[in-house]
């Protein structure tokens, strides 16, 4: 990508360095028939895929998770069992349980391009998920360090 951005810098400078030429090149270019181009400078290299979008799977703390959720609409995913989820959960969240033998089906289910924060009781679960996610995909995945737990106690 640096690479590009290199080579982009470079052809425009040098397009911009040749504005202020002496006039008299300009004339013989207007004066000639046709401008000489090379195969080689239409060359437009593709950009690989991997290098649009990066994958962004990382922990955050409660009070990143709260400003993020000021920020920017996410969605909360609880990995904790039913019967935890039962006991309390962040509002909004949704159920999805790191044990289930259905996991990956319904992760499937989510939009790969939505922002995810995950959560669990000690974020080793949530951790496990994130890494699941990433492996499928998924583009902006946080894993909410504390836990359950720690949200609790900080939004009494």
């Amino acid at each position: 990508m640096r690479t590009k951005i290199l080579i982009v810098t470079v052809i425009v400078g040098s397009f911009l360095s040749s504005c202020g030429q002496n006039t008299a090149n300009t004339a013989q270019l207007a004066k000639s028939d046709s401008i000489q181009v090379s195969p080689e400078d239409l060359v437009i290299q593709p950009i690989a895929a991997s290098d649009q979008t990066e994958t962004i799977a990382k922990d955050i703390s409660q009070e990143e998770f709260t400003a993020m959720l000021l920020a920017k609409d996410v969605s909360i995913i609880d990995v904790r069992t039913p019967q935890e989820f039962s006991q309390g959960n962040i509002r909004n969240s949704i159920n999805i349980n790191s044990t289930d033998p259905e996991l990956e089906v319904k992760l499937s289910s989510l939009d790969k391009n939505e922002p995810y924060v995950l959560y669990c009781v000690s974020a080793r679960r949530s951790a496990g998920v994130m890494k699941v996610m990433k492996e499928k995909g998924f583009k902006e995945i946080y894993n909410l360090q504390g836990g359950y737990p720690a949200y609790a106690a900080s939004n009494k």
